[in-house]
């Protein structure tokens, strides 16, 4: 059966991994307990919340009120946890992505995500590197 199309152009964070809640969700708690640890952490579901809606930069500078100092603890341990960390993919997405490079399918990532994370984690999970990436 031929495919119905030929190339797929995919995202990479919280689309094929479950980068949120296994990365930048953990991170920041962390970061939260270093930088403040009398005050109540928060939750996974407004933390999404936020960074949906004002976003992340206005969670971090309006809401939570990090100084210049603290925001940059908060990224080298988001850092640490990119590097540290390999998100798993969404349900069936491995079988799916897999099933479609087999039958001649081009893989593409376009992504805020580092080009070497995106490498890393279909190395890993998929067995294969995909075809171009346009990420960080």
């Amino acid at each position: 059966m031929a495919l119905k199309y030929k190339c797929l152009i995919l995202d990479h964070d919280d689309t094929a991994v479950k980068s949120t809640p296994d990365i930048h969700y953990p991170s920041f708690v962390e970061a939260l307990k270093d930088l403040r640890p009398h005050d109540k952490s928060i939750t996974f579901e407004d933390f999404v919340r936020y960074c949906f809606n004002p976003g992340f930069s206005s969670l971090c500078k309006d809401i939570i009120k990090f100084t210049e100092e603290e925001q940059r603890h908060q990224q080298v341990v988001w850092k640490n946890y990119t590097e540290s960390t390999v998100p798993d993919f969404y349900e069936l997405f491995v079988e799916t992505i897999q099933e479609f490079k087999k039958q001649g399918g081009i893989v593409t990532v376009v992504s805020h995500s580092e080009r070497n994370r995106i490498e890393r984690d279909y190395s890993i999970h998929c067995g294969f590197v995909p075809d171009a990436i346009f990420g960080w």
